[in-house]
């Protein structure tokens, strides 16, 4: 296995997984990083192996992966992941580490549409889409208009409110973003 030239590897396993794996349109296509489980030497972890993956929610396979160095080069390894994958008509998601205005118009460019989480990465668009949708976050609590999600087995409940919205015209950050079309705020506790 050790001769086996990787690049050539990753483009048979491509080429291999888009004729067995039809995405539908509007499936959810999932891109993360992760370390690689016991791919380090417990002394110190720092030569753990990190991969970025795309993975199909609804066929539960992964279309396809990048070897990253660490583990904050996940950005640098994105671009190159989207340039493996066929995603018209997709929703590709990617977590805030990712949140970034080039990855997102890149997913544009590629006609698919994108959901970003966005946290203190995006300190700016983050305080306006807050300053847009807490005051109907708070009015929901308020209501007691609560999603409740119990998970007996860690003895757990979860509560939720959430609020969406489809004007943007007070986010004068958005103008950056390629593509947005609507934004979200979800709030959570457990106890």
């Amino acid at each position: 296995m050790g001769r086996i030239d990787i690049t050539q590897f990753q483009d048979s396993f491509s080429s291999w997984m888009k004729t067995c794996c039809k995405l539908a349109h509007g499936e959810v296509i999932a891109l993360d990083g992760k370390r690689l489980k016991g791919s380090f030497t417990q002394v110190d972890r720092r030569d753990a192996l990190f991969m970025v993956s795309a993975f199909a929610y609804e066929n539960g396979v992964v279309l396809g992966q990048v070897p990253v160095a660490k583990k904050y080069n996940e950005i640098n390894a994105l671009p190159e992941l989207l340039g493996l994958l066929e995603i018209k008509g997709c929703l590709v998601t990617i977590d805030a580490m990712e949140c970034q205005k080039s990855i997102a118009k890149e997913v544009i460019d590629k006609e698919a549409d994108y959901l970003l989480a966005v946290k203190a990465n995006q300190k700016a668009l983050l305080k306006q889409i807050e300053s847009a949708l807490l005051p109907k976050l708070t009015e929901q609590a308020r209501n007691g208009v609560l999603f409740n999600e119990a998970d007996y087995q860690k003895s757990r409940e979860e509560f939720r409110c959430y609020a969406v919205s489809h004007d943007l015209t007070l986010l004068c950050e958005i103008r950056h973003w390629e593509g947005v079309k609507t934004i979200g705020v979800i709030a959570s506790y457990r106890k």
